[in-house]
């Protein structure tokens, strides 16, 4: 998008290859110049930057909660195999069972 609305006047939308690292850098936090693009389109210039801006903020919220999300299913799903309450219980009968031997010793 950026390659069609600027391309002729921004030089770093000048062609595909360099419209994509752009958009790449703008990702990674170094955006283009803001009143070149504004200069070369004073209406998609704003309207790119912007939408643009909300879109890779939604997608990277959007990872971080699919990252967040998977490790909670994962640490929820783990924690069903071993209770809590049984892990006390082995522990204790474990520990009652090695007193019994001693005094039985």
């Amino acid at each position: 998008m950026g390659w069609i609305t600027f391309g002729g006047d921004v030089l770093v939308f000048s062609t595909f290859v360099h419209s994509f690292g752009t958009c790449w850098q703008f990702i990674i936090g170094n955006p283009p110049d803001y009143a070149e693009m504004v200069a070369s389109n004073r209406i998609l210039g704003p309207a790119f930057f912007a939408l643009f801006t909300v879109f890779v903020v939604f997608i990277l919220l959007n990872m971080f909660i699919a990252i967040i999300n998977d490790s909670y299913s994962e640490a929820h799903r783990g924690s069903g195999q071993l209770k809590f309450g049984y892990a006390i219980k082995s522990a204790l009968k474990m520990l009652f069972q090695a007193g019994k031997a001693k005094c039985k010793g």
